[in-house]
């Protein structure tokens, strides 16, 4: 029965704080019981007996509330009556005073009532103990005859003994049981938040899948419809049915985006790409997109665009067409008769911004100002019956709303019902070429077909496209069939490899969504390829996602462009052309000149390393080692109540702490994104074959899982978990770098992280334990007691997570110094000279008082002193401390 009530196998059937009670009682009546037969031996004294019997008799009357009557709130208040005002008083006064032991039962019972209740009933029944308590050693001290003395000195210390053992076990195991409960509660939350993720992915995957499937079939309409209308000899009525195929297909792509913009939004993975774009052409494609809804309801179009809008701005035009589009559908859903209005305006905020307004009004049904609460809200739409036979997802206004803020604008209704709404975007764009776009006629008929005329003539080109997509193939070699280009096909990677062996091309098509092997993977292995005939041809992307395109054209060693899909011929032209070499070109359009400016820089000559070792901020490595092995390091994000900023680039963690410390606003840190690590690993990816990045211990920050995924878009990035933070990942991080300079492979430099990282010792000494209550390592109870205490918790890294490691007393100054001292004496264990130091906001004079005490004691040969990133020092706290180095653990 004891064993089952000790053992943890009951909590499924108990909240904590009843747990808590459970143990309480049993341990409690455990240390009575011993109590009673200690009384017994010492004093021989029958009366000072009474008040444990009042214990005993107090605790089983509060286990029948707890078993029997489920009355864990009655039992509590039991304990607390029964033993901390009654008894311990009784036991001061029969059992020595303050010569004796019972003084250290007071202690327990002020912990009990500040641990056990909360609120009001927290302090009054702390009040009413403290009063008590006083109320006691004033009578003791007033009136001394009132107190049985015991006999001699030695049944004093024997006493007191007792006394110190049960009460520090009986905090001990309180303790020890609330740690491993939130350590549980932690790892489980964990578990489920994991879960979530994986989820998440999944369903992120889905999408991404489900998208790249639909376009595939979308991308073979579009395609093949333009095949149609560049045809000479074809009928009025077959130019109209193609215009407004395209038209359709234009539409449902809008579909299809918004379905995976959701996904990707939640997943807050949605990227804002700015690119220079044309006013004029996206005023006209977002014309042509609706005007067929427009039409089929007999709606009119009234379009007012800006004739002073520049001509050129930079900005996401693909999201803002987005935004604009489903405000246009959804103003022509809720239209039955009238008509929908299109309204741009530019106007300029100094030499190179304007602030674009774009607004859409109709005559429709108005909305109910109650509902326009929820009108952005996803999948949500105003419950009326004349709209029960309205079309469409529910997703549009959501979408057009986040979308918008993303890019730094914004988004705000004004209707009346049964009138009409109107929609307007307010955000800013750079301006590229401010020349104003003059008189338009944007309402020109969209059922007329573009004369098409190929942007250049190279019979002598050769080009690979890959795609593991027939279709996609077909398609793409049609539409650069009027180029004369000589195209092969290849249906995936391995293929695609096996042809850039046998034969030279000018340039590579490169699906960027294969099966077996990714784009990126696959233009990799041509730029490695031994005897490889191609690793210098330029690698275009053909990419559904614009964001995916983009950060593969930072890299000039991966991808040197993209193109989107589905594919529109004139881009794909125009990106063939801007890379082809100028000998092989026997004819170009004279409308289109070459953008010499545009066309990314070719190393031919450029030799990569073969290893670059890369680590995380949190490492605090001095820049002079960084510099010296070549070290790159990603950032994580501070995040305070205006902004966000890059840790360590854009904050500085002496002044954040001394910030913080003076409680001006509060931060936190966050570590780089999955795509940050992307980009970061496909940077460095440029400059090596491989690349080996110590990681943060799995079990202390998100910055090891995200690394990991982000990993696994590439063929060469090797992520080791280092098992440390701070100093411990500088140590391991110089090992590595130095390891990987003498010439050492991939496998041997992992091999010596892995040896080496089990010998590394990194000890924190914090300044409060409020760190470690706020990130659920020990409860309120704890830290209350910690702080009454004056302790300042250590902590060490193990097994790749933060444990408690004890505590220091007494000032902050006077434990840190202490703290250097005591670490330093593990020099005799040492195999390693160097001692990493790092800091958040120690004075120069502390700093030099830590160094000196450890250079004093610890003998090292090096000692390096390093202020600690801003991002540990969000978690660590202002006064932190930290120090590590090698141990020989043989020893």
């Amino acid at each position: 029965m004891l064993k089952k009530i000790i053992s943890l196998e009951s909590e499924n059937k108990y909240t904590i704080r009843e747990s808590v009670i459970i143990r309480i009682l049993v341990f409690g009546l455990i240390i009575a019981v011993v109590s009673l037969f200690e009384e017994m031996v010492v004093t021989s004294n029958f009366i000072t007996l009474i008040p444990l019997l009042l214990i005993i008799i107090g605790i089983g009357v509060s286990m029948v509330f707890m078993f029997k009557f489920h009355k864990s709130e009655a039992a509590a208040v039991m304990i607390g009556f029964v033993v901390v005002i009654f008894a311990f008083p009784s036991v001061f006064f029969m059992s020595g005073g303050i010569n004796s032991g019972s003084t250290v039962w007071f202690v327990l019972g002020i912990f009990y009532f500040i641990g056990m209740f909360k609120g009001k009933k927290m302090i009054f029944f702390t009040a009413i103990t403290i009063v008590i308590d006083s109320l006691v050693y004033y009578i003791g001290y007033t009136y001394p005859q009132y107190i049985k003395q015991m006999v001699g000195e030695e049944q004093v210390y024997l006493d007191s003994l007792f006394a110190v053992v049960l009460v520090g076990v009986l905090l001990g195991a309180i303790t020890k049981y609330q740690m491993r409960s939130y350590a549980k509660e932690r790892e489980i939350a964990l578990l489920q938040r994991d879960e979530i993720e994986k989820l998440s992915d999944t369903k992120s995957d889905f999408f991404a899948s489900m998208s790249h499937e639909i376009r595939t079939p979308i991308n073979t309409i579009i395609g093949l419809n333009e095949m149609i209308l560049r045809e000479d000899d074809i009928s009025e009525e077959t130019i109209e049915n193609a215009v407004t195929i395209q038209n359709a297909s234009k539409m449902l792509l809008t579909l299809v985006n918004d379905i995976l913009d959701l996904s990707k939004i939640e997943s807050k993975k949605m990227e804002i790409v700015p690119m220079d774009y044309r006013t004029t052409d996206f005023f006209v494609d977002l014309i042509d997109m609706i005007r067929i809804r427009l039409e089929e309801k007999n709606l009119d179009f009234i379009v007012h665009i800006d004739r002073d809008f520049p001509a050129v701005l930079n900005g996401d035009d693909k999201r803002l067409k987005q935004v604009i589009i489903n405000i246009l559908s959804n103003a022509a859903k809720y239209t039955k008769q009238g008509s929908v209005t299109l309204e741009a305006r530019a106007e300029k905020i100094g030499e190179e911004w304007c602030s674009v307004t774009i607004s859409v009004s109709d005559t429709g049904i108005g909305i109910r100002s109650e509902n326009l609460d929820m009108l952005f809200d996803s999948f949500k739409r105003v419950d009326s019956k004349d709209n029960r036979k309205i079309e469409g997802t529910g997703l549009g206004l959501s979408i057009a709303k986040q979308l918008t803020e993303l890019m730094g604008g914004k988004i705000t209704v004004d209707s009346i019902y049964t009138k009409g709404s109107v929609f307007t975007v307010m955000l800013e764009q750079k301006i590229i070429d401010d020349t104003p776009i003059g008189n338009v006629n944007f309402l020109r008929s969209n059922k007329q077909r573009e004369i098409y005329k190929q942007k250049f003539e190279a019979p002598e080109a050769r080009i690979l496209i890959v795609d593991d997509n027939e279709l996609n193939r077909n398609v793409i070699s049609k539409l650069l069939k009027a180029t004369k280009l000589q195209i092969d096909l290849a249906d995936g990677g391995k293929t695609c490899l096996e042809m850039t062996q046998m034969k030279y091309y000018n340039i590579i098509l490169m699906d960027y969504m294969m099966p077996e092997m990714n784009g990126d993977e696959v233009a990799m292995r041509i730029k490695k390829q031994e005897n490889g005939l191609c690793r210098e041809t330029p690698v275009i992307a053909l990419t559904a996602d614009a964001s995916l395109g983009r950060r593969a054209n930072l890299s000039d060693n991966i991808f040197e462009g993209f193109v989107e899909k589905p594919i529109k011929s004139s881009e794909l032209e125009e990106t063939i052309l801007r890379l082809l070499p100028e000998d092989v070109i026997e004819y170009q359009l004279k409308s289109f000149e070459r953008d010499s400016l545009s066309r990314l820089e070719i190393k031919p000559g450029y030799k990569r390393k073969k290893i670059i070792i890369t680590t995380e901020c949190t490492s605090d490595l001095p820049e002079e080692y960084k510099d010296k092995y070549d070290i790159r390091t990603i950032y994580s994000y501070v995040i305070t109540q205006q902004s966000r900023f890059f840790d360590t680039i854009e904050v500085d963690s002496n002044n954040l702490a001394q910030f913080l410390a003076e409680g001006s606003q509060t931060a936190s840190a966050e570590a780089a994104s999955v795509e940050d690590y992307e980009r970061f690993f496909a940077e460095c990816l440029t400059e090596a074959e491989d690349v080996i990045h110590v990681s943060i211990g799995r079990n202390i920050g998100e910055g090891y899982r995200n690394a990991v995924n982000a990993a696994k878009v590439f063929g060469h990035v090797h992520v080791v978990d280092s098992g440390q933070i701070s100093g411990g990942m500088a140590l391991i991080t110089i090992d590595a770098a130095k390891y990987a300079h003498k010439g050492a492979t991939v496998s041997e430099v992992i091999a010596r992280i892995d040896e080496v990282k089990n010998n590394v010792v990194t000890s924190i000494i914090l300044p409060s334990a409020d760190i470690l209550y706020r990130k659920g390592y020990i409860n309120v109870v704890a830290a209350k007691f910690i702080k009454l205490l004056r302790l300042h918790p250590i902590i060490r890294t193990r097994q790749s997570a933060i444990s408690n490691y004890g505590f220091k007393v007494g000032k902050l100054q006077t434990a840190r110094r202490r703290f250097a001292h005591n670490n330093a004496f593990w020099k005799r264990n040492t195999y390693n000279d160097i001692c990493f130091i790092s800091q958040a906001g120690l004075t120069v004079k502390e700093q030099e008082d830590i160094y000196n005490e450890i250079k004093a004691v610890g003998n090292f040969g090096d000692i390096i002193m390093e202020k600690c990133s801003v991002t540990n020092a969000c978690f660590s706290g202002y006064g932190t401390l930290c120090i590590s180095f090698y141990v020989d653990k043989n020893k």
